[in-house]
């Protein structure tokens, strides 16, 4: 199975294994593009700080409160996608492409982006991190 940027060449490919697989694929990656859209961001942006919102003065918790404003701002851009967001930076790959497709060519092919230089496994929790991960560039 081979897989490259047209999204119809793609779900032609993939209906040779699957119709089903075929058509919720273009929702797969709508999906993806949305969670990567949404957090994006977040990789330019400086770490919360932590210690500075919770303790000193008012004006130093104030000045850290900015911090907040990207991770506030990816939360409201991922909406009603948050558990998807939570369920695929924290579960292994193939769960996450269990519930999707049924097709194991494709799982297989698309599991290869969820352990391509990270050095661990489609079953290891986290591995959907890498697939987003490639999803962003």
């Amino acid at each position: 199975l081979t897989l490259g940027p047209d999204l119809a060449s793609n779900q032609k490919e993939i209906g040779k294994f699957s119709q089903k697989d075929a058509q919720v694929y273009a929702d797969f990656v709508v999906l993806l593009e949305k969670l990567a859209g949404a957090i994006h961001p977040l990789l330019d942006s400086p770490p919360v700080d932590v210690p500075g919102v919770l303790a000193g003065s008012l004006r130093k918790r104030m000045t850290a409160a900015k911090t907040l404003i990207p991770s506030i701002k990816c939360g409201l851009s991922l909406g009603k996608n948050i558990p998807e967001f939570y369920e695929i930076i924290t579960a292994p790959i193939m769960k996450i492409l269990a519930r999707w497709f049924e097709s194991e060519p494709l799982k297989a092919t698309l599991a290869t982006d969820g352990v391509i230089g990270a050095m661990t496994s489609p079953s290891n929790p986290g591995s959907g991190y890498v697939l987003l991960h490639h999803v962003m560039g």
